[in-house]
C-alpha cells in the first residue's frame, strides 16, 4: 500500500512542475514589431526586435533559399530580439519570417538582402575554343559575377566584354540576366586567334582565346615533277597540289589529308596520300618499269577535288637478249640496258611463264635483276625432259622461247 502512495505523490509532483514552467498566453496578446528596416546587404548584422511582455516566449521562423530555421529570442526588459545567423544573413534574396507563439503565427514579414557591392568575383567560361571561319560558327563567353558571399549580382549589372582580333579591338556592354552575362563571339572570315576578356566592377577576368580555323577546302589543282620521262622503275615522280584554300581565301590547316588516285591504261588503280604543309600536299611514287600512261587526280574526302592530269612514260629498255644452256638447264636474261645504255637498277622485275607441251606443267615465276641480269634453272626434279614454251616479259617487252630438255 505504501508503494502505491509513493508513486502517486511522485506523479503529482512532476505534473505540477511541468504546469508551472509552461506559460499559456492567448494568441491576441499584443506584440509589436520595432525593427523598421526591411532592406539589408549580405554580410551585415540582421536583428528583428519586438516589444512584448517579459513572460512571453515566442519563436521566430526563418525561410529562405537555404531552408527553414527556428530562432529563440534574447530577452531585454520588454523587448524580444532575434538575431539572424550569419549563414542566413549572407544569402542574398528574400528571407521570410514569421513570429510563432503557442503554435500560432502572430506576426509575419520579409526581408530583402542585396548582394555585397564592396567585393566582386568573376567566373568566366569560354568555348568552344576551336571554331571555323565564316558567318555561322561562334564561341560563347559566359560570365558569372558574385559577391564575397557567392551571391550572384542583381539583374542589370553591366559586364564589359573585350574582343581583339588582329589589332582590331571591340568592346561590348552586357547586362546580367538571371545570374549570368553572356555574349556570342562570332567567327571571322579570316583564320587566326580571337582574344577575349571581361570586366565587372573593377574585377577583371583572365585572357581567353579561341582559334578560328579555315573553313572547308575548295577545289584545287594538281601537277607533277620528274627528272625524266622514262619508265626505268628507279626515279621518283612527285605529284603535288597547288596551295589549297577555303572559300574565304584562308590556307587550309596543316595536316589536311589529300588522297591521290592513279589509274593506268589497263584500268589498274594505285593510290598515294599526302598531308598539307602550308596548304600544299605531295605524294611520291616510283616510275613504272614499262611504258605506260597514268591518269591522276586527287581529292579531300567530303570536301574538294582536283583536276585530272595525264602522265606518260616512255620505254627505258628497248630490247634484251635471252640465252638458254641445255647442259646446265639455265635460262639467262639480259643484260637489260636503259635509255643511256646503263644497266637497269638491281631489283628490276621480270615475269617468267613456263608451260610444258602437254600443259601438265604451268608455272609462273618472278625474277629480279642483279647487275642488270637475271637467270633461272629448270631443275630436273621438277622439269622432266620434254618441250617447254617459255614467255618472258620485262620492261613491257614480251618474248617467247621454245626449248627442249634432253633425257638424263
Amino acid at each position: 500500500m505504501m508503494r502505491f502512495i509513493s508513486i502517486f505523490i511522485f506523479i503529482c509532483f512532476f505534473s505540477c512542475a511541468e504546469k508551472n514552467e509552461e506559460i499559456r498566453v492567448p494568441a491576441n496578446t499584443p506584440i509589436k514589431l520595432l525593427t523598421k528596416s526591411a532592406q539589408y546587404t549580405a554580410g551585415s548584422e540582421i536583428c528583428i526586435t519586438f516589444s512584448a511582455s517579459k513572460e512571453l516566449l515566442p519563436y521566430l521562423v526563418l525561410k529562405n533559399a537555404l531552408g527553414t530555421s527556428v530562432l529563440k529570442p534574447v530577452k531585454d526588459t520588454n523587448q524580444l530580439r532575434f538575431c539572424v545567423p550569419p549563414m542566413y544573413a549572407n544569402k542574398a534574396g528574400i528571407m521570410h519570417w514569421s513570429l510563432v507563439l503557442n503554435s500560432e503565427e502572430i506576426e509575419a514579414g520579409q526581408i530583402s538582402i542585396a548582394p555585397d557591392a564592396t567585393t566582386t568575383f568573376l567566373e568566366t567560361y569560354f568555348g568552344p575554343r576551336q571554331i571555323t571561319a565564316g558567318k555561322n560558327d561562334f564561341s560563347m563567353l559566359v560570365n558569372i559575377p558574385t559577391d564575397n558571399y557567392d551571391n550572384t549580382l542583381v539583374n542589370g549589372t553591366m559586364v564589359t566584354v573585350n574582343r581583339e582580333f588582329e589589332d582590331e579591338f571591340h568592346q561590348f556592354m552586357v547586362p546580367i540576366s538571371k545570374s549570368i552575362a553572356w555574349k556570342n563571339i562570332n567567327a571571322t572570315e579570316k583564320s587566326g586567334r580571337i582574344l577575349v576578356s571581361a570586366l565587372c566592377r573593377n574585377t577583371n577576368s583572365k585572357q581567353l582565346t579561341t582559334i578560328v580555323y579555315p573553313a572547308m577546302p575548295t577545289d584545287f589543282e594538281i601537277g607533277y615533277q620528274r627528272d625524266h620521262t622514262f619508265a626505268d622503275g628507279n626515279q621518283i615522280i612527285t605529284l603535288q597540289t597547288n596551295k589549297i584554300l577555303d572559300k574565304y581565301g584562308n590556307v587550309v590547316s596543316d595536316g589536311t589529308h589529300v588522297n591521290f588516285l592513279i589509274e593506268n591504261q589497263d584500268g589498274i588503280f594505285m593510290s598515294a596520300t599526302g598531308n598539307t604543309i602550308n596548304g600544299r600536299a605531295i605524294a611520291r611514287l616510283l616510275h613504272p618499269e614499262e611504258p605506260i600512261t597514268w591518269t591522276a587526280k586527287a581529292f579531300i574526302t567530303g570536301a574538294a577535288r582536283s583536276n585530272t592530269i595525264v602522265v606518260g612514260f616512255k620505254a627505258s629498255v628497248e630490247d634484251y637478249p635471252i640465252n638458254f644452256d641445255k647442259d646446265q638447264r639455265k635460262l639467262s636474261i639480259g643484260p637489260l640496258l636503259g635509255f643511256m645504255q646503263q644497266k637497269v637498277t638491281d631489283g628490276f622485275s621480270i615475269q617468267l611463264s613456263i608451260k610444258s607441251e602437254a600443259n601438265i606443267i604451268n608455272e609462273e615465276e618472278k625474277l629480279f635483276t642483279k647487275d642488270g641480269k637475271a637467270s633461272y634453272i629448270l631443275d630436273k626434279n621438277f622439269y622432266p625432259s620434254g618441250t617447254y614454251n617459255i614467255t618472258i616479259e620485262a620492261a613491257g617487252i614480251s618474248k617467247e622461247l621454245l626449248i627442249t630438255l634432253p633425257n638424263e
